[in-house]
């Protein structure tokens, strides 16, 4: 044997064999950490970063809030805001008031919108504009224009003139329509 040649093996291929089954056995460890590490981190979620996640893939959500239901594509996911686009509405969602949500594999994902950094700014930007939504709550179905974002509730004027004062506690979500 010269010198240099590597070819050359004196143990007939037995540290081979260990250098496969020792590679093998750190590919089966390597495996086990990754899928704990993955199960840590999904612990560690709060329902936003779910949301948040859902919006990222592109998926087709259902959000339950008490006894209603829609379906559609998140565009926000930040803090205590949620929004979901359907067909006929959207929804500022307060992400605490949430009973399910259902995912499915959608396509086109988004960054998400970054205008609104909380459900409290969110209705503030209804009472500028003064369009007609429908607040949803605990037992709670409103429909008028948002007069008033106070600090513990939010005042609500309906068409024939009357105020409703809707706690932020029992808030889930502002309803606004697409059609005009």
């Amino acid at each position: 044997m010269a010198d240099g040649d590597y070819a050359f093996d004196p143990s007939d291929g037995q540290l081979a064999d260990v250098a496969r089954s020792g590679a093998r056995e750190w590919e089966r460890d390597m495996a086990v950490w990754e899928a704990d590490a993955e199960q840590l981190r999904l612990r560690q979620r709060a329902m936003v970063d779910v949301l948040w996640e859902a919006m990222q893939r592109g998926d087709a959500v259902t959000v339950t809030l008490g006894e209603h239901s829609f379906t559609g594509a998140l565009t926000v996911a930040r803090g205590d805001l949620a929004i979901l686009e359907t067909q006929d509405v959207t929804l500022a969602i307060n992400v605490e008031a949430i009973d399910l949500v259902q995912f499915a594999a959608g396509g086109q994902g988004v960054a998400g919108d970054r205008t609104y950094g909380s459900l409290r700014a969110y209705a503030g930007m209804l009472e500028v504009e003064g369009v007609p939504v429908r607040l949803l709550g605990d037992h709670i179905d409103v429909t008028g224009r948002v007069v008033v974002v106070a600090e513990d509730h939010v005042l609500i004027e309906d068409p024939r003139g009357a105020s409703h004062a809707v706690a932020w506690s029992a808030t889930r979500a502002f309803v606004r329509s697409l059609s005009p």
